[in-house]
């Protein structure tokens, strides 16, 4: 056992050391069991009681002077990779590159990650050097006939270097983990051989609660509200859930917070789900989930605005289709409303969506020849606005991640593209990628900086970067708006997103966004060139349902809701739609769709192109009624497109009309 270690531990300088230290001695009894008992080792790295911390002080006391009380827990850092040399070699040389700069990278306050994404090769001598420097402790051996890399952390101050790597950092060491072949697994692990983390396994060795990956496992041992966030994020996952809302009661007397969960666009209590049905959640207890969450995704002090975290947390959900990455990202709004023990409530939503390994194209969105037609031809012009619209959980962002890509391919990889999201939803490796830092985003909370200054300040930098196209995220407020057409104007193609139900509320909202200042409002609908604007509707349940002609209640109603006009009214009458019961017997819920009638969504696009003459219109502020008038012929008709999905048995007449829950 120790011939296994001499060399490594002789080669880094440890040569005070006639035998292993006790402690790695533990540590190496603890990979003796996995190998001879052929254990899993999601089962094994979570029992506890394998180290001695006693012996493990006394080492770092005496043999590198840190202060027990000092210090975080002793952490390990473990990669389990395929024996290559080269690929060891090639990923050391990038990842040294990026260690190295981790002084610099200290004050980047993200997230407390649950997907570490550092893989130390600790055989070069340099970075060896800077590891003891840094108070840590590698070694390595062999398991399961893969080596296997060990990186301790003494001191709480190095192990958040590793914890706070930029979004862009992560993302290069990601694709050094990428060099070393497929079959990997990664672990972070705590003193209790606990799993705070697992990446890119595509086993089923993990350890598996309620079908989720056990996620900061040592937290819930310790928190028993953080067993709370675990139930409610098992469960929207579970149900396909895009957002949670979390509702403390205001009312006198009422101690209670609902918990709603989006489903195919429509919100229902938790409490209608039978697997969390007995999850009541009190103030007191809310205010420990809420500050919990606000420590792990690092938000920064929860002021008398929403607060919105740079990242979220990125986890690993596993189930029987296999394993998804998923990212989970909250925002807090104080209610400026006290609870019985003066304790002010917090609002908090958690937005859910998966983190895919590829942007979904065009087709995977089942986008339609011929909005397909008018994205080609926008995208081939070299300047303009372009906007992707569309209301909460509508697609908007995917539609534009499509569209980007579109636009990369289109130029074959030959133009260089920006994106300046705050925060960064979807990481691409098509675009340059920039975000407002935590320290920035409380300065300009606190009135420290001004958001029109440091977005300007960006704008320069973004075009002294030689850009040919810039996408800035969504234009949220006036600010944005400013930045957008300043952008637009500069002679560069821009994209962004939206917040809208129709082209219409799109220029009405964008315009009294920009009404203070004339000269910005020109600017906008001067560069402006196409909305796109998409939503995301409920489809039939299929199981339990059945076409039957729309009766004329049903063509009143939903033509007065969509403002049909008189040729798509008359379509609608003449059409048959699928109407589901919820129930395939008479004392029989469908398991289909679980009674709800619906099952699924699909997205329904519209397409607005800003020509010469609807531009000139746009800018005729003399003339109140010009946004109705310069929408009534869109390209492409938002509501022709919902009448084909009624049509085709995709969208649900019942769930339009809000016959259904």
């Amino acid at each position: 056992m120790t011939d296994l270690f001499n060399k490594y531990v002789n080669k880094w300088g440890f040569t005070q050391f006639r035998s292993l230290p006790d402690f790695i001695q533990d540590q190496i009894r603890f990979l003796e069991r996995i190998e001879n008992d052929n254990l899993k080792t999601g089962d094994v790295f979570i029992q506890k009681g394998l180290l001695d911390e006693s012996r493990r002080d006394k080492f770092l006391e005496e043999h590198l002077n840190v202060d027990k009380n000092k210090r975080r827990p002793f952490a390990r850092w473990v990669f389990e990779q395929t024996p290559n040399e080269k690929n060891i070699q090639d990923a050391k040389n990038q990842l040294l590159a990026v260690i190295l700069e981790l002084p610099y990278l200290a004050s980047m306050t993200q997230i407390r990650q649950l997907s570490l994404e550092a893989i130390p090769d600790l055989k070069d001598a340099e970075f060896v050097d800077e590891c003891k420097k840094a108070i840590c402790i590698p070694f390595t051996c062999n398991l399961n006939g893969h080596e296997t890399l060990y990186l301790g952390f003494g001191t709480e101050e190095k192990l958040k270097e590793f914890m706070q790597l930029g979004p862009q950092v992560r993302s290069r060491i990601r694709s050094i983990s990428d060099s070393f072949g497929e079959g990997n697994t990664y672990y972070f692990l705590t003193e209790e051989d606990t799993i705070i983390s697992e990446l890119g396994s595509s086993s089923a060795n993990s350890a598996v609660e309620n079908g989720s990956k056990v996620l900061f496992e040592q937290d819930m041992k310790q928190h028993n509200v953080a067993k709370n966030w675990a139930a409610l994020f098992n469960e929207a996952i579970k149900l396909g859930g895009t957002d949670i809302h979390c509702d403390p009661s205001i009312l006198p007397n009422e101690d209670s917070v609902s918990i709603k969960i989006r489903v195919d666009g429509k919100l229902s209590n938790v409490a209608e789900h039978k697997s969390a049905a007995k999850l009541s959640i009190k103030h007191a207890t809310f205010r420990e989930m809420v500050s919990y969450l606000h420590s792990t995704t690092q938000a920064g002090e929860v002021g008398r605005t929403i607060t919105r975290p740079v990242s979220g947390m990125v986890f690993d959900y596993e189930n029987q289709a296999g394993v998804m990455r998923i990212k989970m990202r909250p925002e807090f709004a104080p209610l400026g409303i006290k609870d019985a023990s003066g304790k002010e409530l917090v609002r908090v939503v958690l937005r859910i969506w998966e983190i895919k390994d590829s942007i979904a194209s065009l087709e995977d969105l089942n986008v339609p020849e011929n909005i397909i037609h008018y994205i080609d031809k926008i995208l081939k012009s070299e300047n303009g606005l372009v906007i992707a619209a569309g209301p909460t959980g509508s697609g908007k962002s995917t539609l534009m991640g499509a569209i980007l890509d579109k636009q990369t391919q289109l130029s074959k990889g030959s133009e260089s593209i920006l994106s300046f999201e705050d925060p960064i939803e979807q990481v691409s490796e098509n675009l340059v990628q920039i975000q407002l830092t935590d320290a920035v985003r409380v300065q300009i909370e606190k009135g420290e900086l001004d958001e029109l200054t440091v977005r300007q300040s960006i704008l320069r930098s973004f075009l002294r970067q030689d850009p040919n196209k810039i996408f800035i995220g969504e234009v949220r407020d006036t600010m944005t708006a400013i930045f957008a057409g300043d952008i637009a104007s500069s002679g560069h193609k821009t994209f962004a997103t939206f917040h809208s139900t129709s082209a219409e509320e799109a220029l009405v909202r964008l315009a009294a966004k920009l009404e203070s200042s004339p000269a910005n409002l020109v600017q906008f609908f001067s560069a402006l060139t196409c909305i796109f604007s998409t939503n995301l509707l409920a489809s039939p349940c299929k199981r339990c349902g059945k076409k039957h002609p729309i009766s004329e209640a049903q063509v009143k109603d939903l033509g007065e809701k969509l403002d049909l006009n008189q040729k798509q009214t008359h379509r609608l009458s003449s059409m048959e739609a699928i109407v589901s019961t919820g129930m395939i017997s008479e004392d029989t819920v469908c398991p289909e769709c679980s009674g709800k009638c619906v099952k699924g969504r699909v997205p329904v696009f519209g397409v607005f192109t800003i020509n010469r003459n609807r531009k000139m219109m746009l800018l005729n502020f003399g003339e109140t009624s010009r946004f109705a008038r310069i929408t009534e012929e869109p390209d492409v008709d938002m509501r022709d497109s919902v009448l084909d999905g009624i049509e085709h048995g995709v969208v649900s007449i019942q769930s339009l009309l809000d016959e259904v829950v």
